[in-house]
């Protein structure tokens, strides 16, 4: 069983990676996810204070597999789906998220037993 202190570290971790990796600000990360709390949102997001709902999921995948598409190793996508799986509050979130990602669907049912 993971430890669930903060069952959103690993995903703020993830979406910290992913934000300094496309060299974006917080504000400028806050704007693309349409956070009216600017760069503390994001600070706090970064630091699991809580999760994200599954529109800012698809922004900040659609990012990551941007960004993997650029790269001789692709990280962030998986970065990302094993952050939601860690994440207690986020459950229903990943099945919705394996549901529309056929190519995830073994690593997201993986990470889902794991998290169990």
């Amino acid at each position: 069983m993971k430890d669930l202190k903060k069952p959103n570290q690993a995903l703020g971790a993830a979406i910290r990676d992913l934000r300094t990796a496309l060299k974006l600000t917080q504000r400028e990360l806050a704007d693309e996810l349409g956070f009216k709390g600017g760069e503390a949102h994001v600070s706090n997001l970064e630091h699991g204070a809580y999760g994200v709902d599954q529109r800012k999921v698809a922004i900040l995948l659609r990012m990551a597999r941007n960004l993997d598409a650029q790269t001789t190793e692709p990280r962030f996508e998986a970065a990302l789906v094993e952050g939601l799986a860690q994440s207690t509050s986020n459950l229903a979130l990943l099945f919705r998220v394996a549901d529309t990602s056929g190519t995830r669907t073994q690593v997201v049912t993986g990470l889902i037993a794991e998290v169990a």
